[in-house]
C-alpha cells in the first residue's frame, strides 16, 4: 500500500509543475493585423498594454515588441507577478517609447533593449522611466 501511495503522489508531483511560459508579439499602436490578433508573430497584438488587459500575460512570459514607435507605455493594472515577465524589442532598441511610467504595486517587470525617447523632445516631460514606490522588483 505504502508504494501505490508513494507513485500516486510522485505522479501528481509530476502532473502539477509550472506552467509553461508563453512569447507574445507585440505591434506598434495603429498597426493593422490580419486576422484577429493572437499574440504570434504572424498577428500580434497591438499596442504593449494590450495583452495585459486581455489578462494574457502571466508570471515567466515574455512580450516582443516589433519595430516601430509606441508612445507612452503606463503598466499599472493587474501587473504584479510571481515570476517576471520581460517586455523587450525585437531587434535592440527598434521599439522607441516615449516613456514608461510603472504604478499600482506592479511587480516583477524586467524591460531590456527598448529605445526610450520622447518623439517630441519639446512635450516637456520630466522623465523617461518612472516607477513609483508601490513597485517592486522592476529591472531595467
Amino acid at each position: 500500500m505504502l508504494r501505490i501511495t508513494t507513485f500516486a503522489l510522485g505522479l501528481a508531483t509530476l502532473c502539477s509543475g509550472p506552467v509553461l511560459s508563453e512569447t507574445y508579439y507585440i505591434a506598434p499602436p495603429g498597426t493593422v493585423s490580419a486576422g484577429i490578433a493572437d499574440g504570434s508573430q504572424a498577428r500580434p497584438f497591438v499596442g504593449v498594454e494590450t495583452p495585459f488587459a486581455l489578462a494574457k500575460v502571466k508570471g515567466g512570459d515574455t512580450l516582443l515588441l516589433l519595430d516601430g514607435a509606441y508612445g507612452p507605455v503606463y503598466l499599472h493594472r493587474n501587473h504584479s507577478f510571481d515570476q517576471p515577465v520581460v517586455i523587450q524589442s525585437l531587434t535592440e532598441r527598434n521599439a522607441q517609447i516615449d516613456f514608461i511610467q510603472i504604478s499600482n504595486a506592479a511587480r516583477n517587470i524586467t524591460l531590456r533593449k527598448l529605445g526610450v525617447w520622447p518623439s517630441d523632445p519639446a512635450a516637456g516631460r520630466n522623465y523617461l522611466i518612472r516607477a513609483f514606490d508601490s513597485t517592486s522588483d522592476i529591472i531595467l
